[in-house]
């Protein structure tokens, strides 16, 4: 069983900044992740279900680190400041580690951009 946890969103992250979205494959996942293609393709269905659980990690501990970090602010810019040290500059520097910045936005599949926009809401 693959579990979506952090070794598992670091090593998606690893091979897309390499390869770019659209070049990553199913294949180049799975020997990263050291399971079978055929273990991939069960538990997510194809590439665009692997994109959007690594996109649903991210966005769930992003949100759940900025929620901690805002609960324990004591002022406005404090919530501002943890606001852009969690959200926006890492967010801002995953970008820009990829091959082609612009093959985010047309690399991703339904799934992908579906989960995206959930959390963007």
């Amino acid at each position: 069983m693959v579990l979506v946890n952090d070794a598992f969103f670091r090593t998606v992250v690893s091979v897309v900044s390499r390869l770019g979205i659209r070049r990553t494959t199913v294949k180049d996942l799975s020997e990263s992740l050291n399971v079978s293609r055929q273990t991939l393709y069960e538990r997510f269905g194809d590439k665009d279900g692997i994109m959007a659980a690594a996109i649903e990690y991210m966005c769930e501990t992003i949100c759940g680190d900025f929620r901690a970090a805002a609960a324990d602010a004591s002022s406005l810019s404090d919530v501002v400041d943890a606001y852009y040290e969690i959200v926006v500059y890492p967010s801002y520097e995953a970008v820009q580690a990829l091959p082609d910045a612009a093959d985010l936005e047309r690399g991703l599949g339904p799934k992908s951009v579906a989960t995206s926009q959930a959390f963007a809401q």
